[in-house]
């Protein structure tokens, strides 16, 4: 186009082409216009919906706004100067100078060249905002999560607290329960033993009074005992609970008097007031000859001769015991005892535990001899009396025939039961008969010598002592799965060439000896600790044995060699398995 001077047909064609696309650049800028309001819009309702998501946040949306606000002011100014100009155009007489409408195409091509980099700059911005607000969206919400699995967490504790504090509450009261229980049992027993006791007395008061009325007295053929008499093994016997109650009743009453002394000693001794010293002193006094008076009841009835059944050997407190596992056993044989082998049943245990503990405390302290029968006899009595120690074993082994140690002859259970049989009368060697070997090392000797390892009967004081101990322990279950039943050996004895063969398999299976398996007091037959201590005999037993048969500087030589120690420490895993 020139610069100056009229149009040419071509160039007024031209400039017509040109007035429509400034036009139409007009229309585009309208309509620009109003996406950038809009979007000035959407961008405001987004910085509302936002409010508080954090300062980051707020900063990028607040920097999106305003650029939307500046492409808007310029979007409409740019849309104004194009109106200008199409109205110029429209309205011109003639058409405008080639330059002017070149400067005018130039800058609507400036205008919209600005708004396209100022539309690309808002929308990254906008994107850049839109990030990094769902970035801190994010972290709140993985804030909030971790403080509800926090909170779940410690709701969680709190409920596992409350439930074991439910648990152990509900254990407590219910030991509370069970110990008020026995507490009462126990006083209502007293009460029922101790009138029982002052009938008889009275009966026996009334008889030696000439008062009987003609009726038997159950008890005019009762017969005293006081210790065994090593001349019999079929002498009366059996303490009746009144007596038993009533010693250990005195002896508790004498050991309370005597902390009452002692501490109306102490209490003199710290300047009590005039009164307050003059109460102690008649305390005190009343307090010893309450002991002198305690003391003299309990020797006498110590002295006393315990009330027992004329007719009763020691065959028939076996029989009446077994009976007392029976239903139908209550009010069993009223002529030889008044009361129910059941009642009777817990009389013989009660003395049974006296009678060891006292033994334990001092072996001087024996234990009758109908009650070292019966634990002899009857697995399930006295269990403890085979697992404690040998001291207490041996002593429970002694029979009240010949003149052994301590004026005891000690045999095992087959001599002692099966004596009478033919296989009781044999020894080891070529006269045995059948067999060489009957499991009897040595000949029967009247005399003891168990601190050599021989019995009177001739055999093995380990082997003995080992038999004991399974009679004792021992319970044997049915491979049927239906039968839950289990069942000590009863009456069986196990003849002395068997034992044998039964010992030897045991300790070269095993590694133990009997003092192995023995509690000494320190743990309970069957515990967990038991077990475990049993284990660990083994463990290093077994050691011991693989360094003996391992070469020097063998790879198999254990490093645990002769150190019980790491013996406990080796075998604490096994422990903790639950079959143990």
């Amino acid at each position: 186009m020139s610069s100056s001077g009229p149009l040419t047909p071509l160039e007024s064609e031209q400039w017509e082409r040109d007035l429509i696309a400034a036009q139409e650049e007009v229309n585009l800028t309208a309509k620009d216009y109003l996406q950038k309001r809009e979007e000035h819009q959407r961008v405001q309702g987004l910085a509302k919906g936002r409010k508080g998501s954090g300062k980051a946040n707020k900063i990028a949306v607040q920097a999106a706004y305003e650029e939307a606000e500046r492409a808007s002011q310029q979007a409409i100014q740019h849309l104004n100067i194009a109106q200008s100009a199409a109205e110029a155009f429209r309205n011109s007489e003639q058409p405008p100078d080639a330059a002017e409408l070149e400067r005018a195409m130039a800058a609507a091509a400036e205008v919209k060249r600005v708004e396209d980099e100022a539309r690309d700059a808002a929308e990254r911005k906008e994107e850049a905002a839109a990030a990094e607000a769902k970035r801190v969206e994010d972290e709140v919400k993985a804030v909030a999560a971790a403080k509800k699995v926090k909170d779940d967490d410690a709701a969680g504790r709190a409920d596992v607290q409350r439930v074991e504090d439910e648990a152990r509450d509900a254990a407590e009261r219910k030991k509370a329960e069970e110990a008020i229980a026995e507490v009462k049992r126990v006083e209502d027993t007293a009460k029922a033993t101790a009138s029982e006791y002052k009938r008889k007395r009275a009966t026996k008061e009334k008889k030696k009074n000439g008062e009987d009325d003609g009726e038997a007295d159950l008890g005019a053929n009762l017969k005293a005992i006081d210790e065994e008499d090593d001349s019999s093994e079929d002498e009366s016997h059996g303490p009746k609970r009144p007596r038993i109650e009533e010693a250990e009743d005195l002896r508790k009453t004498i050991r309370l008097l005597k902390q009452i002394v002692t501490d109306s000693n102490m209490r003199l001794q710290s300047c009590p007031t005039e009164d307050e010293g003059e109460g102690l002193k008649v305390g005190l006094k009343n307090a010893r000859e309450g002991i002198i008076a305690a003391e003299k009841s309990l020797s006498t009835l110590e002295k006393k001769q315990n009330d027992a059944p004329s007719k009763a050997s020691k065959k028939d407190i076996e029989n009446w015991w077994r009976l007392s596992f029976d239903s139908a056993a209550k009010g069993y044989d009223s002529e030889y005892y008044e009361d129910d082998p059941i009642k009777w049943r817990a009389d013989l245990e009660a003395a049974a535990e006296i009678a060891i503990n006292k033994f334990l405390e001092d072996s001087k302290n024996t234990i009758p001899s109908y009650l070292r029968r019966l634990m002899r006899m009857i697995p399930e009595f006295a269990i403890r009396s085979g697992t404690t120690n040998e001291a207490l074993a041996l002593h429970v082994l002694e029979t009240t025939v010949g003149n052994g140690a301590n004026g005891r002859t000690i045999k095992c259970r087959f001599h002692a039961e099966k004596r009478h049989q033919v296989q009781a009368q044999q020894v080891d060697g070529p006269t045995a008969g059948k067999y060489f070997i009957v499991g009897v090392p040595y000949l029967p000797g009247v005399k003891s010598l168990a601190e050599d390892g021989i019995l009177s009967c001739g055999c093995d004081k380990a082997v003995v002592l080992l038999d004991f101990f399974w009679q004792k322990t021992w319970r044997l279950q049915s491979t049927n799965p239906k039968i839950i039943q289990t069942e000590s050996m009863k009456h069986d004895v196990v003849d002395s060439r068997h034992r044998a063969f039964f010992v030897q398999a045991y300790t070269n299976d095993t590694l133990l000896t009997v003092n192995d398996l023995y509690t000494h007091s320190q743990t309970e037959y069957g515990s967990r600790e038991y077990k475990c201590s049993i284990l660990r005999i083994q463990a290093f037993r077994a050691c011991q044995i693989a360094n003996a048969n391992a070469m020097e500087g063998d790879e198999q030589l254990l490093m645990l060699m002769g150190s019980k120690e790491k013996i406990g420490a080796c075998a604490a895993s096994w422990a903790t398995d639950p079959r143990v």
